[in-house]
């Protein structure tokens, strides 16, 4: 695991938790595993905000918290580091930073994984690469049914 903040023993704990990173089709999947994403309670007239389910391993949500400290203290140009920063200057509390911080750091550990590359928080390599996914994105949209049947055939 490249991502600073992971040690062996987090990244061992985390790889067990999420065994295979293909069963969740997006990172949302995954927050939501974690039990990183807030309570719906909405009704017509409000949209309150609250706290997360806790729902998912209780232990990987603490060592995602250590993670984050450690990484907010090594990586200083990360997404993470960026929005702990934010979130701190703006007065939120320490412990609901960390917990938003750990669910941004569940976002790159699925990045991570699910590309298959290293973790980097070189701004010009992620432009890139944003570029690049949305470029495949439009390329996939303008193909029709019958052009994405094909083109999957024979992938298989």
């Amino acid at each position: 695991m490249t991502i600073p903040g992971f040690g062996l023993e987090i990244f061992a704990y985390i790889s067990t938790i999420i065994i295979d990173i293909d069963r969740f089709d997006d990172k949302k999947q995954l927050e939501a595993y974690s039990g990183l994403v807030p309570r719906q309670r909405s009704s017509a007239d409000s949209d309150p905000n609250c706290r997360t389910t806790h729902h998912g391993d209780e232990w990987a949500r603490e060592f995602l918290g250590y993670a984050v400290k450690a990484h907010v203290m090594w990586a200083k140009d990360s997404v993470v580091t960026i929005m702990y920063n934010r979130l701190r200057a703006r007065g939120m509390p320490y412990k609901k930073v960390i917990t938003a911080c750990s669910r941004k750091m569940v976002d790159v550990v699925w990045s991570v994984l699910k590309n298959g590359r290293s973790f980097t928080s070189d701004q010009n390599v992620l432009r890139q690469a944003r570029g690049a996914a949305a470029e495949i994105e439009r390329m996939d949209s303008e193909l029709s049914e019958q052009e994405l049947d094909t083109k999957y055939a024979e992938a298989a």
